[in-house]
């Protein structure tokens, strides 16, 4: 079998892959919870309420994988390492003590906690400024130096989640409560309304990184190859952070945290199609992502939601991330 075929060949068991996940998911469990209800599969409508659900869910899937795996994908080229992810900038810290915060100040009960929107505003922008600033303090004093940047970020995460812990401790049950539902998000109750406000900016972001595939191709060449080639490193590598923050964000608000989400998809990525070219990488990524995060969510049902997809995916790709540890370390030993 040639080069060729066997691409096309992988390209064909893909989209058969992700047929059978699709319609293992909006059928199969459509099917599943009409039974677990009692209702008649004959009932148009209410056939048709659990198909809506079905496919939104699905919808926010596609979105996420898609910001995950691209960010992922990015952000792995600008700091020249195959098991960083963005999650390690802090993202799921900030979110989590937003919505503390905004419970203790202004009680369960206000506008900025009840209505979905103007909170995933507020979350999405406490991120992404609580970022932009990092970048700010840390890139324009040392020049494009990305691991202090991660070295912050982690500071910023163990600070984050150790206010939010201390601001709990002194909540009555009601907040504490709420605290939690809102930052436990996951697949099956995520709010249906988010999904179409986070389309039309996964539609900007896919564009606004795709047209810099072939810049990202030269990058991870090296700064230094890659200025010589022409390339301003310095200013893309900060604007590709800022759309790094932005995806992220969305992601987190839209269904929680899945910090080696991205890692599987990207990896995986690399490892099937051999190749180092960003125009492949983020489809084959995406794809892979999707593929990953829908078998997560069909075990997770088939076994009654037990768990969340999250300590799945969590589980796999922290079991991954040791082998790639120990494989670097081989080829490096050699």
């Amino acid at each position: 079998m040639s080069k060729k075929q066997k691409k096309m060949f992988l390209v064909i068991s893909i989209i058969l892959i992700l047929l059978s996940l699709t319609y293992i998911f909006l059928w199969v469990f459509t099917q599943s919870d009409l039974i677990k209800k009692g209702y008649n599969p004959n009932m148009l409508s209410v056939y048709l309420k659990i198909i809506k659900r079905r496919s939104i869910q699905l919808l926010a899937i596609i979105v996420s994988t898609i910001l995950i795996s691209t960010s992922s994908l990015v952000f792995q080229t600008l700091t020249k390492n195959r098991i960083l992810t963005p999650s390690i900038l802090g993202f799921d810290a900030i979110f989590i003590v937003t919505q503390t915060l905004l419970v203790s100040l202004l009680g369960i009960t206000s506008i900025y906690i009840s209505n979905v929107y103007t909170n995933f505003f507020i979350s999405v922008v406490a991120m992404i400024g609580v970022t932009l600033l990092i970048y700010k303090l840390v890139l324009s004093k040392n020049k494009n130096n990305v691991i202090l940047l991660l070295l912050v970020g982690m500071v910023i995460t163990s600070l984050a989640g150790s206010i939010s812990n201390f601001i709990q401790v002194f909540m009555s049950p009601e907040e504490f409560q709420t605290v939690s539902s809102l930052t436990t998000i996951s697949l099956t109750n995520i709010n249906e309304q988010l999904v179409f406000v986070a389309l039309p900016i996964l539609l900007l972001l896919v564009f606004l990184f795709y047209r810099k595939n072939k810049v990202y191709d030269v990058m991870s060449l090296g700064d230094e190859h890659a200025i010589g080639l022409g390339v301003e490193y310095n200013r893309e590598t900060k604007i590709s952070l800022i759309y790094i923050a932005i995806a992220v964000a969305i992601s987190t608000a839209l269904i929680g945290q899945l910090m080696f989400l991205g890692l599987i998809a990207v990896n995986s990525a690399r490892e099937i199609f051999k190749t180092n070219k960003h125009s492949i990488l983020i489809f084959a990524s995406s794809v892979i992502g999707f593929i990953v995060l829908m078998l997560g969510q069909v075990v997770v049902e088939l076994f009654g939601n037990r768990t969340s997809v999250s300590v799945l995916i969590n589980l796999i790709g922290g079991s991954y991330m040791i082998y790639l540890i120990i494989k670097e370390n081989r080829i490096w030993s050699k």
